[in-house]
């Protein structure tokens, strides 16, 4: 910024949180909408700016008129907005409906598909869960031989307690997996 030039404070709304953003209107180029991170809600926001009118004296000074600023209506502004994430595989900004990365060209898995198999996963791991809780808890031999006859096995009997818990806490996670997988597919 030169010397002489002093900010033109202006404000505009975040598209988001409806919160004031203000910005340097001195940093705005005509017919562009600049792209702004919101500093209330983090998101991404346009700033939408119809012209600026031309400043008629070198003495500058704080500029807080609406009129710089004004919205165009909802549809334009719908069209206008781009709803942006990260790509799994480079981390890099796409577009949210991108299918293939523009930047390291990787096919990006699509969001119901890995719902669908991670419900899928779940419900094999509650499954199996619940397979060795029963097979602990019931076939799971904790005697041994002796010239007493049978006799329970402490390290045996042991082994059945941590088989019986560790298959249960695999079958409350994939249970817990498969309804995970349910409430983002149905939202």
């Amino acid at each position: 910024m030169a010397a002489d030039e002093q900010s033109r404070l202006v404000t505009c709304s975040s598209l988001h949180c409806k919160e004031h953003i203000e910005f340097d209107a001195n940093l705005l180029q005509a017919d562009v909408n600049p792209i702004v991170s919101c500093p209330h809600c983090k998101l991404e926001t346009t700033l939408f700016v119809s012209q600026t009118p031309p400043i008629s004296s070198p003495q500058f000074h704080t500029w807080t008129e609406p009129s710089i600023l004004t919205l165009p209506p909802v549809k334009q502004m719908e069209e206008k907005i781009i709803h942006q994430k990260k790509c799994p595989f480079c981390a890099e900004k796409i577009q949210s409906e991108a299918i293939k990365c523009k930047h390291c060209g990787e096919t990006l898995p699509d969001a119901e598909q890995v719902g669908s198999v991670l419900g899928f996963l779940g419900f094999i791991v509650f499954l199996g869960g619940i397979a060795g809780v029963i097979y602990y808890w019931r076939f799971f031999d904790t005697s041994v031989g002796s010239d007493f006859g049978r006799i329970n096995n402490i390290g045996l009997l042991q082994d059945r307690q941590t088989g019986v818990i560790v298959s249960a806490v695999f079958s409350i996670l994939g249970l817990l997996c498969a309804l995970f997988s349910q409430h983002r597919k149905n939202r």
